[in-house]
């Protein structure tokens, strides 16, 4: 999951995860031994965590630690463990879904199971492992069509509709011979309309022939029926032999159930004999499981309504002879209740009914409905043995539920209330995992009977296992099961210990304070709050809803002041808040626009002059910032912490702001700009704007991107300002980077450690050029354009990071580590990385990671001081990358919140690398003290060499390709030209030394197919000057091949002109009026507008799109009436006839 080279992909490691997959059904399980350790495992999105709770005389700062194992490329879907914990699964959703079986301990996976269900559908919808971790259950995802829809008061689905089938797998985890991963068993769901979407799977424990799914609205139970009948007969014959020895005491039948425990192969660690047996039984070809789907209707139970299927599980605990379809199935109901199915009885409907569902006599059918919570869903379904010691203790087994209402409940298998842990109150309960098992014969307990289940139950008190639960509002608690007995259930519910806390609410943007290790994090549902990534811990947090009596002052933007004396949050309702940066108090707010705000900056000059706000409308507004924001004490009033200046509407609201941001040039002037998705660039006046006279704009350019405002089709999406040197050819951030460029909201501040190397440098470079500002703007063509900030002209265009189906980069944060300088990146989805600046289109200067499996919603960069310990031995600062991502993972996530923060350490090793971007270079060039002026021109083109040999291995073909041959061709063509076509003499073409003027290079990019507008040739030119000057070289006339290759390959659109462009570009010159341009309005835009075209530019047009020998004319050329269709068929020729 990582961009080329490999050895780039270790610049980012992940040091931590804020937040976990808190909603994701048993997505958190107990690890702990009776040693006294909290351990516990995770889900974080794509990556399972390992929690380990320090125990070092119980310090409360102490930080556990966490142990990432990192595999999936999707979310997890399915988190598993065996009773004894020796066994760890994780499943991820996902056309390529995969299931790897871990070694904890290691921190590696064991064994991986590839491609469960091939490309076919999304992955796996759910999974289950039995209990001692040999047979493992999948079910396959499958998109269903929108006529799945179903009717909210009959609970089915139109008769005329059928359901998507999905299979089930069951793997033997023990089978060592099945190398090629097939299947034991394989099932197909009914493609009867009854049967809806399945996303729930359970695998009976005693035969792993029977297992059980649900949807919302059906339960379908697949039976392998040659187990049945064997167990059938197995089940006469222990009938008969029980009839003999009836009157044999219970002792005597104790050991008898022993004696089958020990015979049997249900335990983890197989015998050598059990080994051979199960060789033997995995040469058998796949079985093909029988599925049924009993029919549910609510008055077969005497009830209003039977709710909306949740869970399932079988009751009875693992333990050997048993059958399947014989003991109890439970189905947990959205209305709190427990559907309970058993094998045998009459159906209801008679022996038709059996046929349609293609049942047996004696499969399992709803008996009855039993209530398990009374004001929530059932939300969790789980079997545990109980726990005991000494003589006159039985083990016993019971169903644990976890309902909406947050509480736990404990039945025995006859469904009798036995415990119950009610009022934790911290929302649904989502998983309930206990310790583990001291060995697999504890795991499988000891067998039940209805009487003697019911005698411990009358006779013992309740003994189970110590456990946690974990919420959907991510908590994380530890219980102890002896206190139900003790203190009672409120009593054990006061005496639950926090164990884990993850995100607070779905956060939708953070910041980072640029002097301390102190994130403030803005939820979705209203609350904001502080959190230390060195101690891990949650210093401080506010509602700004007061409770949700105003909603619209929830967060959507936030920023540190630069000197970190104070936080600027941006509300839903378009109010700006000015808070404390220690306890969150509010000291000021105000409705500046009725719309939303999107991004929140604070200037970099000295004294924290501005701060600035961009909105869903499209505007920017300045504040004058009144100096630090405190909390009022010994009686004080609260001071004014901001004064509104005005604002500009600079944007559409359909193409927003998708970077603002301040710097402060070296005349200590503030500068501050905005960039919109449709291409504008905009400056603004700080100090000449005032509240009287309001914003003042002091420029503005819709060409400089080649967006949508100039008439192109670039998108820009990300937004950060630089300050480069014309010295050396450093680009670096200044303080000046943009703090956010995430649709989200702002967040990215560079701590002031990370920025006193660069002021310590440019005291120490007095005689260097004054900076230029620039700005650094990506795009959705995968470009990163580097736009001069006083003239608003593009000097630079160079490839992004390209990932993709992940997207463009949508958020740039550019830092310094040391003398160099890099940019943290985020793509839409999926990966973050580093790139080093300037950036230049050189793969080996980029590399990402797979941070978050989702959209990623925000990036932020810091620099903190380590502390000197005995293990580093220095206080080096360290840089960290913190990453936000939603897409439903957490509680109330979506596409635009996300419950998970992970902190990625930066290693500076890997940095350099980066930087150097070919180490192999290094002193490769003969070096000669008499003509060190040689060495160095030696030296820049054989690096000149080696990047256009590079670049060319992003084209079609690589760098010897036809793309690249064809570029040659051109270049040479080019040189012939320059010579003069009309010579006499012998020419020379040369494309290896060789040159062509730099007014030629626009013309070598049309035989390309590569169409540049005077406009990008002129910036051709313009960058061409550009990088001479960042080399301390002159403006050149000539380029080589290898200058003009990179060049290309920079510039070179990603992706053809498309029919939907035309489609596009006409309805911006229709404008809504009519869906035909006649031909005398296409021509006089083509003579008036944009870059004019003149009539014998015209003509030329005609006589080449007309082909040799029409002579047509431009009105021969043009049909009467133009639309984007017949201009693209008939002008262009892009559309065939047929």
């Amino acid at each position: 999951a990582s961009y080329p080279p490999r050895a780039m992909a270790h610049a980012l490691s992940l040091d931590w995860t804020h937040g976990f997959s808190s909603t994701l059904p048993n997505g958190v399980i107990n690890l702990s031994l009776d040693d006294g350790v909290t351990k516990l495992a995770f889900v974080a999105s794509h990556t399972l965590v390992v929690y380990t709770e320090a125990n070092e005389s119980n310090d409360p700062e102490k930080t556990g630690t966490q142990l990432f194992l990192q595999g999936h490329l999707n979310p997890i879907r399915s988190l598993l463990a065996s009773d004894d914990r020796r066994v760890v699964i994780t499943a991820c959703a996902g056309p390529d879904a995969q299931v790897i079986v871990w070694d904890i301990e290691k921190g590696q996976p064991k064994r991986v199971i590839n491609d469960c269900f091939g490309k076919r559908g999304s992955g796996i919808a759910g999974a289950d492992l039995t209990p001692c971790g040999r047979w493992f259950a999948a079910l396959e995802d499958v998109s269903f069509e929108e006529n799945e829809k179903v009717d909210s008061k009959t609970k089915t689905k139109s008769e005329s509709t059928s359901a998507t089938p999905q299979r089930v797998c069951v793997w033997d985890l023990l089978d060592e011979t099945n190398t090629g991963d097939t299947p034991v068993f394989i099932g197909t769901t009914p493609t009867e309309s009854y049967v809806d979407r399945q996303t729930v799977i359970k695998c009976n424990p005693n035969a792993p022939g029977e297992l059980i799914t649900n949807g919302k609205t059906s339960v379908v139970f697949f039976v392998d029926d040659d187990e049945t009948e064997e167990d059938e007969k197995r089940k006469d014959d222990d009938d008969d032999h029980d009839d003999d020895d009836h009157d044999h005491d219970d002792d005597h039948d104790d050991d008898d159930d022993h004696d089958h425990d020990d015979d049997e192969t249900f335990s983890t660690v197989p015998t050598s004999s059990d080994k051979t047996h199960e060789k033997a039984h995995h040469k058998q070809a796949t079985k093909t499981l029988r599925c049924y789907a009993p029919p549910v209707r609510a008055r077969d139970f005497s009830v209003g309504a039977v709710g909306e299927f949740t869970r399932s599980a079988f009751v009875a605990p693992a333990r050997p002879n048993a059958s399947p379809g014989r003991g109890r199935c439970v189905t947990g109901t959205a209305g709190g209740d427990l559907l309970v199915w058993q094998g045998g009885g009459v159906l209801p409907g008679g022996a038709e009914a059996f046929e349609k569902r293609n049942m047996n006599p004696g499969d399992r059918r709803g008996v009855k409905i039993v209530k398990a919570h009374a004001r929530g869903a059932v939300t969790h379904l789980g079997v545990v043995l109980g726990a005991g010691d000494g003589d006159d203790a039985r083990d016993s087994a019971f169903l644990v539920t976890g309902g909406g209402d947050g509480n736990v409940r404990f039945f025995d298998p006859e469904l009798r209330l036995v415990a119950w842990f009610d009022g934790l109150d911290s929302g649904g309960v989502s998983s309930v995992s206990f310790v583990a098992a001291a060995s697999p014969s504890t795991a499988r307990g000891t067998p039940l009977t209805a009487s003697s289940s019911a005698n411990a139950h009358a006779a013992s008190p309740f003994r189970a296992r110590d456990f946690l639960v974990a919420t959907e509002t991510s908590f994380v608690y530890g219980l102890k099961s002896n206190d139900f007995e003790l203190l009672g259930s409120s009593g054990a519910v006061e005496n639950a210990v926090l164990l884990l806390r993850g995100s607070l609410e779905p956060a939708v943007a953070f910041a980072v304070h640029p002097n301390e290790p102190v994130l403030c994090v803005c939820g979705a549902r209203g609350r904001v709050w502080l959190w230390n990534f060195v101690t891990k811990k949650v210093s401080a947090s506010r509602d700004l809803t007061l409770g949700g009596t105003h909603p619209g002052g929830s967060p959507t933007a936030v920023c540190f002041r630069r000197d970190g004396l104070g936080v600027l949050v941006g509300t839903k309702g378009g109010e700006l808040k000015a808070l404390d940066s220690n306890s969150l108090f509010e000291t000021q707010a105000m409705r500046f626009t009725p719309d939303a705000v999107t991004r929140v900056v604070s200037s970099d000059d000295a004294s924290c002059t501005y701060a600035a706000a961009a909105d869903t409308a499209g505007a920017v507004s300045l504040f004058r910032l009144l100096g630090p924001i405190h909390e009022p004490r010994d009686g004080h009033d609260t001071a004014r912490a901001f004064d509104f200046v005005g604002k500009h509407r600079t944007h559409a609201p359909e193409t927003p702001c998708v970077g603002l941001g301040f710097h402060t040039n070296s005349d200590g002037d503030v500068e501050l700009a905005s960039v919109g998705a449709e291409g504008r660039v905009a400056r603004f006046d700080v100090e000449g704007s005032t509240e009287e006279d309001g914003v003042d704009l002091v420029e503005v350019s819709d060409v400089a991107l080649s967006g949508e405002a100039a008439g192109g089709n670039v998108r820009p999406t990300a937004m950060a300002f630089l300050a480069s040197s014309l010295g050396g050819g450093d680009e670096g951030t200044g303080d000046g980077s943009d703090e956010s460029t995430s649709e989200s909201g702002e967040g990215s501040e560079k701590s002031g450690e990370g920025s006193e190397s660069s002021d310590e440098d440019s005291e120490k470079s007095t005689d260097k050029p004054s900076p230029r500002v620039q700005i650094l703007v990506a795009d959705d063509h995968l470009k990163i354009r580097t736009v001069d900030c006083d003239s608003l002209t593009c000097v630079r265009v160079a490839c992004g990071p390209d990932f993709g189906e992940h997207g463009p980069v949508t958020s740039l944060v550019p830092f310094r580590e040391g003398k160099d300088d890099f940019a943290a990146f985020a793509c839409d989805r999926d990966v973050v990385g580093i790139v080093a600046l300037p950036a230049t289109g050189d793969p080996r200067r980029a590399m990402g990671v797979v941070a978050h499996s989702g959209k990623v919603l925000q990036i932020a960069v810091a620099a903190t001081k380590r502390l000197i310990t005995a293990e580093n031995g220095s206080g080096d600062t360290e840089t960290f990358v913190f990453a936000l991502g939603g897409g439903g993972v957490g509680f109330g996530d979506s596409e635009n919140c996300g419950c998970i923060l992970s902190v990625w350490r930066v290693d500076k090793s890997s940095l350099r690398r980066l930087q150097t971007s070919d180490p192999s270079s290094t002193g490769s060039a003969t070096t000669s003290s008499t003509d060190p002026e040689r060495d160095q021109k030696k030296a820049r083109r054989l690096a000149s060499k080696r990047l256009a040999f590079r670049m060319a291995g992003l084209l079609e073909g690589g760098p010897r390709g036809a793309l690249v041959n064809a570029a040659r061709d051109a270049f040479a063509f080019a040189q012939l030209t320059a010579q003069g076509e009309l010579a006499s003499s012998d020419r020379a073409v040369d494309t290896r030394y060789g040159t062509v003027p730099v007014s030629s290079v626009a013309g070598i990019f049309r035989p390309l197919g590569v169409y540049l507008t005077q406009r990008e040739a002129n910036d051709v030119s313009v960058e061409i000057r550009h990088c001479a000057e960042l080399n301390k070289l002159p403006p050149p006339t000539e380029i080589d091949f290898d200058a003009f290759l990179v060049l290309f390959v920079n510039r070179r659109p990603v992706r053809d002109i498309r029919l939907t462009d035309l489609e596009n570009a006409f309805a911006i010159m229709l404008d809504d009026e009519g869906d035909f341009l006649s031909r005398k309005s296409l021509l006089e835009m083509l003579k008036t507008s944009g870059e004019a075209v003149s009539d014998l530019e015209l003509v030329e047009i005609a006589r080449v799109l007309g082909g040799a020998g029409q002579n047509k004319s431009i009105k021969d050329l043009f049909p009467e009436n133009v639309n984007a269709k017949n201009f693209a068929r008939d002008v262009l020729g892009f559309i065939s006839e047929g």
